[in-house]
């Protein structure tokens, strides 16, 4: 039974404190609900894995789909967070759940690009052993015994603190459950953050010692993302150094567009140019040899530049937080695309010179910007993206294969 409180305007039951909005139980019940449904689906999500091992069952569509599927779900969550924090009274909810996709994007695109180093290393032990006594053999050695001892404190400590996604699930249920949208948000950005700088620092001390050049034996111009506008300039060397200095412009477009914003003012024009001047920069050694022991860094600092240069032109314009995280999804979806076909040593998406590579993407989002038409800019944009992806994964995974099997047929 309902009753109205007119101190309060809000509807309360019975029994409850007055002034305690029956919208906001609601809200934490839905919470807790949505919390224990989470976890559920990870477990769940565990069992078809352990399933496919157990019957010897495996393929490429289904390995592809479940990389693209934990990453949308993810995000998904991350969505249902920033709305649930915006909706509580607190207006940056949108922007922590942006923070919180790019961080774990970008920590993914190293996570793909370290694990391919590494596998890239074993084929090579003597470039490996080179060097032993230096900090990086000395961390590789450690890891390689806290990996072999599987039962000990050390490994299981190693684990948990480089926050996988069980972790990363475990963390947002239990935070929302008990203390709300908001506080599950800024957990995941503060875990996320520590593990991406332990984990980073670890890595760039081993591949330094490695000294093996990931991107010579890939497509580096694929797996960068760059497209055709990339290919028409310049070249220029040190992609990594440029890749940064992109990345740099965009984070501080960025925080200009938010202060200007934020004091009621617009971005001068210069700012997205200059940062866009930087990023161009930065495809311009897309044909450069990426052979520094570091280059593996690259296409995860590419990543970050686009999506923060993205952000600052939504910002900037004043598009709608949700239209601003609606972009960045469908870029992770396309780059995860990327990254799992790399893991999974297939071709490229068959649409992929489609998709306007970064470069372009970016120079398209600042004439909008310039225009006047950012969020018209990021609707569209977005939703070719969107559209380009469904088809190039309904061709690689439905059409081509079925004219595979069914093979060519001679005329007459």
């Amino acid at each position: 039974m309902l009753a109205a409180d007119p101190a309060a305007g809000h509807l309360t039951e019975p029994g409850r404190p007055a002034g305690e909005p029956l919208t906001e139980r609601l809200a934490a019940q839905w919470c807790r609900a949505g919390a224990v449904l989470l976890y559920l689906g990870f477990v769940l999500d565990c069992v078809d894995g352990q399933l496919a091992r157990y019957t010897r069952h495996f393929s490429a569509w289904g390995g592809w789909l479940d990389t693209m599927a934990d990453r949308f779900k993810e995000y998904v969550v991350y969505a249902g967070l920033g709305f649930g924090a915006t909706h509580a009274g607190f207006r940056y909810g949108w922007a922590l759940a942006l923070a919180a996709m790019t961080l774990q994007t970008v920590r993914h695109m190293t996570d793909t690009w370290y694990g391919a180093l590494h596998d890239e290393a074993a084929r090579r032990p003597k470039v490996v052993s080179a060097d032993a006594g230096g900090i990086g053999g000395k961390l590789n050695a450690a890891s390689t015994r806290v990996q072999a001892d599987t039962g000990s404190v050390s490994y299981w400590l190693k684990r948990t603190v480089v926050f996988p996604i069980g972790e990363r699930w475990a963390l947002i249920a239990i935070a929302a459950a008990l203390f709300g949208p908001l506080v599950a948000l800024v957990a995941v950005l503060v875990w996320g953050t520590l593990a991406f700088a332990y984990t980073g620092g670890l890595r760039t001390l081993r591949a330094r010692w490695m000294r093996v050049p990931v991107m010579a034996t890939v497509d580096a111009g694929l797996h960068r993302d760059d497209g055709v506008l990339a290919r028409t300039l310049p070249t220029a060397r040190r992609p990594l150094l440029l890749a940064v200095l992109g990345a740099l412009g965009a984070a501080g477009t960025l925080v200009w567009a938010l202060l200007a914003v934020h004091g009621g003012g617009d971005l001068p024009v210069f700012v997205p140019v200059l940062a866009l001047v930087l990023l161009l920069g930065a495809a311009q050694a897309s044909r450069a040899p990426h052979e520094g022991s570091l280059d593996w860094l690259v296409p995860a600092a590419l990543r970050a530049a686009e999506y923060l240069f993205a952000i600052a032109v939504g910002v900037a314009g004043r598009a709608p937080a949700w239209l601003i995280f609606g972009y960045v999804l469908v870029l992770t979806l396309h780059h995860y695309d990327l990254t799992a076909r790399l893991e999974k040593r297939q071709s490229a998406p068959p649409l992929h010179a489609a998709t306007l590579g970064w470069p372009g993407r970016s120079l398209l989002l600042a004439i909008g910007l310039i225009a006047g038409y950012a969020s018209i800019a990021l609707a569209t944009l977005g939703a070719y993206l969107l559209v380009v992806f469904v088809a190039s994964v309904v061709l690689a995974w439905v059409v081509l294969p079925a004219r595979a099997r069914g093979g060519v047929r001679s005329p007459g």
